[in-house]
């Protein structure tokens, strides 16, 4: 075979493993859909903090800090397709996330796997060759601190977290995981004012762990399902027959009540023969006049002749 078309033919063949890359904007508890390799997945981010957010693609949970990548074997084959980087925290819950296809790397570990490096793991730490979350308390000493966080939520919503020390000054760059009803972990990194926020897309009992504070109580948020659409008030303007009034389209053959009995005017004998007589005169008298225009004006005309 011709060397140069040896190597088109190359060429074409490596197309499909080049990697490619999109740059999206992302807001918290919103959706972005993406085909890899002929396939079709979803990124939602569901928690985002000072410098971290917590994704989930396609059931698999990440937590990637600003300029960090995580790579992901969504077709289970063991290739590692799929970059995530979180590229920049915007304000309004707003990030900016690199999708990056067919890209080359070890790629992360979900929860409950085997893993073999501390940071090998999409979410928490490789900790004794099992990806997981570290311990309530990752330091010999504990700072005093207090939670602010809503009671009760709505499935669907955003809540926001806030951590103050003993003064009620911000706790900025805590360590927060939150623990949702199905034992999954979003991991949040506190900002400059103590906050972040999460998305609460279950029904049940989130709770909340904070590394190295000691929490002046265990609050709970109750995520609950939204309530039903109220009913659609029937319309009361609608014209009531017996209300004393002729309104609204009513008439007297729809609403005698309001409107009376119709009345029906009909000629009486008298009145249709005398109007007959009338009728019967006029045509006599034009029949007379015809007769005389012929014989005074036309009939002349031809005797003449």
């Amino acid at each position: 075979m011709d060397p140069q078309r040896l190597r088109i033919a190359l060429f074409l063949l490596l197309i499909p493993l080049l990697s490619s890359a999109e740059t999206v904007s992302l807001v918290l508890g919103r959706q972005y859909n993406f085909t890899a390799n002929g396939s079709q997945y979803a990124v939602a981010m569901m928690g985002i903090a000072e410098n971290s957010a917590t994704f989930i693609v396609s059931g698999v949970l990440v937590n990637p800090s600003v300029g960090e990548i995580r790579i992901l074997d969504l077709n289970g084959d063991g290739t590692s397709d799929v970059g995530i980087t979180l590229d920049q925290i915007m304000p309004n819950s707003t990030v900016t996330l690199e999708i990056t296809y067919n890209v080359t790397g070890r790629a992360c570990r979900p929860i409950n796997e085997q893993c073999s490096g501390f940071n090998d793991c999409c979410v928490g730490k490789c900790i004794a060759g099992v990806c997981g979350y570290l311990p309530t308390f990752n330091s010999s000493e504990t700072l005093n601190a207090s939670l602010a966080v809503p009671d009760n939520v709505t499935a669907g919503s955003i809540v926001k977290i806030r951590i103050s020390g003993d003064g009620g000054n911000p706790s900025a760059g805590a360590a927060v995981d939150i623990l949702t009803p199905f034992g999954a972990r979003l991991t949040l990194t506190t900002n400059g004012s103590g906050e972040g926020s999460y998305l609460a897309s279950e029904v049940g009992n989130y709770s909340y762990v904070a590394y190295g504070y000691l929490l002046s109580s265990n609050k709970t948020t109750i995520s609950s399902k939204p309530p039903p659409p109220p009913a659609q008030a029937q319309n009361q303007t609608q014209p009531l027959c017996g209300d004393g009034t002729c309104n609204s389209g009513e008439t007297c053959g729809t609403c005698s009540k309001d409107c009376g009995a119709c009345v029906i005017v009909q000629k009486t004998p008298a009145a249709q023969s005398k109007t007959d007589g009338y009728s019967s005169l006029l045509w006599i008298g034009l029949m007379l006049l015809a007769i005389i225009i012929i014989l005074r004006v036309i009939l002349p005309i031809f005797v003449r002749e």
